[in-house]
């Protein structure tokens, strides 16, 4: 069961492992009012200030400077006095509620928004913003209410501020209960795109109808939900036979969980499987006797197999059904929501003879603590807390104790209840990470150790490296090998002198997706070899590691990867041709690998030989549709053919796949601009400018990155224009 054990996460709740933002749309605000303006006819022209009580004129166009000028604080003020002045200002209210909005004044935003929907209750972005303020606020059933509005009034466009709010509102629809109508959303919303990691879970907390919001669930039950999502998001993408693949898995790993056998089912129904389809529904049944849409499925596909009492089965299965004013919030109940608030932030009354028992345990157990006396100090911890059970200062000492004592499940269970109220603490969820690491409860760990990196880890140096250390080994454990090895760049700690790290980083340089304990003896030269050569590469010792990789191909012929981690560092040396030799090498030993073809393209781009990219690249993509990097690639050779309008197609699709790459909104700004598109073009230099200053924030404090980083996949999280391009304003 799925229990309730996250406290208010940042803003919009649940936005934890995708690089799809859902964060304040206000960032972008001049899209939005862009949108705004054009739906409403409040602005009439250059004077529109000159009307209201005398001094709005002035007061707004000052409101309008300081805005522009990036003054909040004064613009927020100036807004303000200019609604007091002309309170039917509807475009004063919009920036005022959207700038309240992006410094999370979320109750006085509110009220803005609420204005601007009396003055132009046909604006769907107005509607979506103040059902967002409501959720921030916790006033969820106003924010359904009114994000349904949103939805109602259809959208302007594709702006990122209505793709928040149907998010939203598919969350709320699951809270309340209308499961069906939340996955059907998300699907319209994210089917025929890249599907974002919080979108997935948000369906599989749907597909298992489970009415909370992501931020209630026991994060022990965060891998559940996510494999239940990745396999629901991809029957919502047509794809039935890996969602059946997925959901099989998923049944697998989780045996007793209600409704997933209902989801692999409605799957199985999905692709003319019936007879599968009814295996699922009846061990539905029997996990979940209550589930009467797993009866209706059964009577429906009995009928078409001409059961005679199937017909009346049916009948009295919709029967039941309909005659439930809410019945799936009842199904849920009887699982998930009952038990969903069981950990409580309530503090707990107690009489003066428990604080004093209280004060006395806490000063034991910090005494017996600094004693040494570690047992001693986690029994006083533990009684405190039963007094207590919402002392943070004692709950994270005692999870900490039990980490260091190895008590790891004993940790887990105590960081549940202090994350519940600390959620932001990366290192919080680091030590649970780890914790689970060595539970073996590696899905979970995966996902607890990249929310920890993703909020920042702290403590010694040791302990950062340990959890970076093992979040790597898991990444490439879940075949996230880019990922691993750039982790183990910019993070491990003397990774060419440390075998172990090496190791690792041999496994993800190989794309082998196991666990070092995992690997047969039969590998273990290669993969510490391979590693040895990769760091050396890292560290930009080309002449000590491309020697290295030779040898390795000399002696392992045929091994995959290996060709591909040369050509790389022969590019990383602009020596083009060695290396697009090497890449086509790796593409004929891994045929199904695309990543060799996107290096082959670029470099046939680097080598001017643009049509020569062409075929490698396209293949690329259809090797890999949901690929940031084969998309990239094909579309800087469209951009070189002068083929721009499918480069701008290419492109566009790369930026909603990986819209942190600088190096994507560069060579999207330069294709706008070969289209004649300069507002689209300005548009993508300001977010390139913003990402690549971002970028080398973060370069100048790692040091030196992984060999080849302006290359294929690394070249989606460069810092600067790949060698021989121009500046996008240079651009006809």
């Amino acid at each position: 069961m799925l229990i309730c054990a996250r406290s208010k996460l940042d803003a919009h709740s649940a936005m934890r492992f995708t690089p799809f933002s859902f964060r304040s749309p206000a960032k972008g605000i001049s899209l939005y009012v862009v949108v705004f303006v054009s739906a409403v006819f409040f602005v009439t022209g250059p004077g529109f200030c000159q009307t209201g009580s005398p001094g709005f004129g002035s007061t707004a166009q000052a409101a309008t400077k300081a805005r522009e000028a990036g003054k909040t604080a004064e613009a927020l003020q100036l807004y303000k006095k200019s609604v007091e002045l002309k309170p039917d200002w509807a475009e004063g209210w919009w920036y005022l509620g959207t700038m309240q909005y992006d410094t999370d004044q979320f109750a006085a935003a509110i009220l803005a928004f609420g204005v601007v929907t009396k003055l132009a209750p046909q604006v769907s972005a107005a509607w979506n913003y103040l059902g967002l303020c409501e959720f921030e606020t916790a006033d969820y059933n106003s924010a359904k209410n009114d994000l349904e509005k949103g939805l109602a009034a259809g959208k302007a466009g594709e702006e990122d501020t209505g793709r928040v709010a149907r998010y939203h509102l598919a969350l709320l629809r699951n809270r309340s209960g209308e499961f069906e109508k939340s996955a059907e959303l998300l699907g319209q919303e994210f089917a025929n795109g890249p599907f974002p990691n919080d979108a997935k879970f948000a369906l599989g907390l749907a597909t298992l109808h489970v009415g909370l919001l992501p931020r209630e669930v026991d994060p022990s039950k965060d891998a559940l939900v996510s494999d239940v999502g990745e396999a629901a998001a991809l029957l919502a993408q047509g794809r039935v036979q890996d969602a059946i693949r997925a959901f099989d898995e998923a049944a697998t790993k989780y045996p007793d969980t209600p409704f997933l056998n209902y989801g692999y089912g409605s799957a199985l129904t999905a692709s003319s499987n019936e007879e599968r389809a009814l295996v699922r529904f009846r061990e539905e049944l029997k996990i979940f006797p209550h589930n009467v849409l797993a009866q209706i499925a059964i009577s429906r596909i009995e009928i078409k197999k001409g059961k005679a009492s199937a017909s009346q089965e049916l009948q009295a299965a919709e029967k039941l059904l309909a005659s439930a004013t809410s019945p799936e919030p009842q199904i849920a109940k009887l699982y998930a929501r009952t038990t969903s608030r069981a950990i409580s932030n309530v503090p707990v009354a107690a009489s003066s003879a428990n604080d004093v028992a209280f004060e006395e345990l806490a000063r034991a157990a910090a005494a017996r603590q600094a004693e040494g006396k570690m047992s001693e100090a986690i029994a006083n911890y533990e009684k405190a807390l039963q007094i207590r059970p919402n002392w943070d200062n004692g709950l994270w000492s005692l999870a900490m104790l039990d980490y260091s004592q190895g008590r790891p499940a004993e940790s887990v269970a105590a960081l549940k209840s202090w994350t519940a109220r600390n959620s932001n603490f990366g290192a919080a969820w680091a030590v649970m990470g780890l914790c689970e690491f060595a539970l073996k409860d590696y899905n979970n760990s995966l996902i607890h150790l990249g929310r920890g990196e993703e909020l920042g880890l702290s403590g010694t140096q040791e302990s950062v490296h340990t959890a970076h250390y093992h979040y790597a080994m898991l990444l490439t454990r879940a075949g996230q090998f880019q990922k691993a090895s750039q982790v183990l760049a910019n993070h491990a700690l003397n990774v060419e002198s440390d075998k172990e790290l090496q190791f690792a980083l041999g496994l993800a340089s190989l794309r082998i997706a196991k666990l070092p304990g995992e690997v047969t003896d039969s590998l273990n030269s290669l993969v510490a070899r391979t590693g040895e050569a990769v760091a050396l590469l890292n560290e930009s010792k080309y002449d000590l590691g491309i020697p290295k990789v030779k040898q390795l191909i000399a002696d392992y012929p045929g091994t995959p990867m290996l060709h591909f981690i040369c050509g790389k560092a022969l590019s990383a040396l602009s020596n083009y041709d060695a290396a697009a030799e090497q890449f086509e090498f790796e593409a004929k030993l891994s045929p199904k690998d695309p990543s060799p073809l996107v290096d082959l393209a670029l470099t046939r781009l680097q080598q001017h030989r643009a049509s020569d990219a062409l075929a490698p690249a396209e293949h690329a993509t259809q090797l890999a549709p949901d690929s940031a990097e084969a998309h990239y690639a094909l579309g800087r050779v469209y951009l070189e053919l002068k083929r721009f309008d499918p480069a701008v197609t290419q492109l566009e699709f790369a930026a909603r796949l990986a819209p942190s790459s600088p190096e994507v909104h560069f060579n999207l700004a330069k294709a706008y601009a070969r289209q004649n598109q300069p507002e689209k073009a300005e548009a993508e230099r300001t977010v390139f400018a913003r990402l690549n200053a971002l970028a080398e924030q973060r370069r100048s404090g790692q040091g030196n990155q992984a060999y080849g980083a302006t290359r294929a996949e690394d070249a989606l999280s460069s810092t600067s224009p790949a060698n021989g391009q121009t500046t996008p304003q240079n651009q006809d």
